[in-house]
């Protein structure tokens, strides 16, 4: 993958296709970054249009009875799937599929990250002064991980969190300050 690539592209969910069979739904994926959902009493798989642009169709499996599954968040007429899918074969391709739009997982920009100041406050107020993994919160706050992880990283650059910088990666506590202190940074 090359630098010239955009950090994000939107995601076309092809919601015309959930009805039809297998062979129509992949004929409707033409360009990079369509999509369409399987569902067969519950989401089983998401096929996509690679977004790097090489054609080929990734199949990314939603049903854990078969096997390592991804999840699936649909909120607010958006698809957010959770972990990371990382292509080890073909084009290699590494992105996040985060609100409809594809980020890819070599960028250096954190501005794109935009997360509202509400999260950022649940967020601290379940954070723990001992170190917890981001899943692990946004299981308990039943949010998206990656909006979770995007709230940590903002409450440690204000310096109401930390990160474990050890083998622990992932993992954020809550760093003790005076409550009017909290709440003045979080409003900025």
């Amino acid at each position: 993958m090359t630098s010239a690539k955009p950090t994000w592209e939107s995601i076309r969910h092809n919601s015309q296709c959930l009805l039809k069979p297998a062979r129509y739904i992949l004929d409707s994926l033409r360009q990079s970054g369509d999509a369409a959902l399987v569902q067969r009493g519950m989401p089983r798989m998401l096929l996509i249009k690679c977004p790097c642009g090489c054609g080929d169709t990734l199949v990314i499996n939603l049903d854990q009875r078969l096997g390592h599954a991804w999840r699936m968040y649909s909120r607010d007429q958006s698809l957010t799937l959770f972990p990371s899918y990382w292509r080890d074969d073909g084009c290699k391709s590494h992105f996040i599929l985060w609100k409809n739009r594809i980020y890819w997982c070599d960028w250096d920009d954190d501005s794109i990250w935009v997360n509202s100041n509400d999260i950022e406050k649940r967020v601290l107020e379940a954070l723990p002064h001992q170190y917890i993994n981001y899943e692990k919160l946004a299981e308990q706050l039943q949010e998206i991980p990656w909006d979770v992880l995007q709230a940590c990283h903002a409450l440690t650059r204000k310096a109401l969190a930390e990160m474990n910088h050890s083998r622990r990666k992932g993992e954020f506590r809550r760093i003790a300050k005076p409550a009017s202190k909290a709440g003045q940074l979080l409003e900025d």
